[in-house]
């Protein structure tokens, strides 16, 4: 509920305050945590902006990609890095949130090819679950609803990373505040296939304390 007082109003300018607070403190964990993989994630919906805009070439990591890629997918586009030895794919779902559909998908067929679900044992947020937060680096700075996932092959060579993201245009301050699920079925889907790294870990509960404080003023 949204009261109509003047300190009510100023609560709620105070939380969307501290929400950018939280937003930029995230975005520079993520920047760290998939440092080699995210294209346009933090724009996810994303343009691919590491990825060469010439055709890679097609070879072993390629067509691993082009098997996740779902029926009803559009748009898609294949994208590579030379420089750090990185193919991806991305296109787009009409499903409604919270859709499951895509990660299931790649579930299944990277398991019949043997790779394996990598799963922290403290999870960060947004790995396999869904999470939400303002796109400060995109233009009407959306509010994105995100899902991670990681698989990593048996020779632990090779790592699959898959971002799952509906951005929410036309929403104010407060509305971002108090969206619970996005205002659009177009789910973005980015998959990239690169070296295995150990990605390093948030420092202990720090976006989870900026941004539950957020949304908790």
């Amino acid at each position: 509920m949204i009261a109509e007082t003047e300190a009510d109003t100023h609560l709620g300018d105070r939380a969307a305050h501290n929400l950018h607070l939280g937003v930029r403190a995230h975005n520079s964990l993520m920047k760290r945590a998939y440092l080699f993989f995210i294209l346009f994630m933090s724009a996810v919906c994303l343009t691919i902006g590491c990825s060469s805009q010439s055709p890679p070439k097609e070879d072993k990591d390629i067509e691993l990609l082009k098997k996740l890629i779902v029926p009803n997918a559009y748009e898609v586009v294949v994208g590579h890095d030379n420089k750090l030895n990185l193919k991806s794919i991305s296109y787009k779902v009409k499903s409604k949130y919270p859709s499951m559909e895509v990660l299931e998908f790649c579930d299944n067929k990277l398991e019949t090819m043997g790779w394996q679900k990598k799963i922290e044992s403290a999870p960060a947020r947004g790995d396999r679950g869904w999470f939400q937060f303002i796109e400060g680096t995109m233009k009407e700075e959306p509010l994105v609803h995100q899902l991670a996932a990681r698989w990593n092959n048996k020779e632990k060579s090779k790592l699959v990373i898959l971002l799952l993201r509906y951005y929410s245009y036309n929403l104010t301050e407060r509305g971002k505040l108090s969206a619970d699920a996005p205002n659009t079925d177009i789910l973005n889907v980015i998959i990239q296939v690169g070296p295995y790294v150990e990605l390093p870990k948030p420092a202990d509960g720090v976006c989870d304390k900026f941004m539950g404080k957020a949304l908790s003023d």
